[in-house]
């Protein structure tokens, strides 16, 4: 691994060219071709400041990205299934750009033992293997598209409430202003009874606030 990337950033750069990808292989069968050019270009625009460290502009992208995500799905241009494969992978990659990310320590002692150790081994080194070759995306992205069995299922509705309670309060505190159905994205299989009760209970806990008088307009805000 390259001693001067994080994990942390490697794990960004994977997830965001996961979704790009995933993305760019879905557009093309969408019927509204604007808001596919427009997911295209705002996929790509989580993909490059992402590979460039440039994590503050990849969120703002990563938000605008989910929006038209949300309309697509809102208006019937992109199926709920493929909508909330995405937008868990969204919070997902905004979850790892959210968090401090810090360089692993360089030990050059271990650096140069290694390439002496290689020169002596007759080993190619790193600078003699010639140009590395086209990037080939991973059938990953392509399976994200189509969930699969019910294995996700069967996770979500074993749930522990304090589980899914923190799933519940990471969501708020990712995106600010959330409502129900926003919430339903991230636990798809928990009944909405469920969703309400484990609510008044951050509520009671006094992590979040519910805004509005109930209905689709009521929010939920951590405090």
């Amino acid at each position: 691994m390259n001693p001067l990337v994080s994990s942390g950033s490697q794990a960004a750069e994977h997830q965001a060219f996961e979704i790009c990808y995933a993305i760019l292989r879905l557009a093309p069968s969408l019927p509204d071709r604007i808001l596919a050019e427009h997911l295209e270009r705002w996929a790509l625009g989580v993909m490059a400041p992402t590979a460039t460290r440039d994590f503050p502009q990849a969120v703002a992208n990563l938000h605008v990205l989910e929006y038209y995500v949300r309309l697509g799905m809102e208006g019937g241009t992109i199926s709920v299934d493929n909508s909330q494969v995405i937008l868990r992978e969204l919070w997902s990659l905004a979850s790892i750009l959210n968090e401090p990310i810090q360089a692993e320590q360089i030990n050059l002692e271990t650096i140069l033992a290694e390439r002496k150790q290689r020169s002596q081994s007759n080993l190619p080194d790193v600078g003699s293997i010639g140009p590395i070759g086209p990037i080939r995306p991973t059938q990953q992205a392509v399976d994200k598209i189509a969930p699969k069995g019910p294995s996700n299922a069967e996770s979500t509705m074993h749930m522990d409430a304090p589980i899914r309670q923190s799933a519940i309060l990471d969501k708020v505190r990712q995106f600010g202003n959330c409502r129900l159905k926003d919430i339903q994205g991230i636990l798809p299989n928990v009944s909405e009874r469920t969703l309400r009760y484990d609510l008044q209970g951050l509520i009671s806990q006094n992590k979040i606030d519910r805004i509005g008088e109930g209905g689709p307009s009521t929010f939920y805000r951590a405090k």
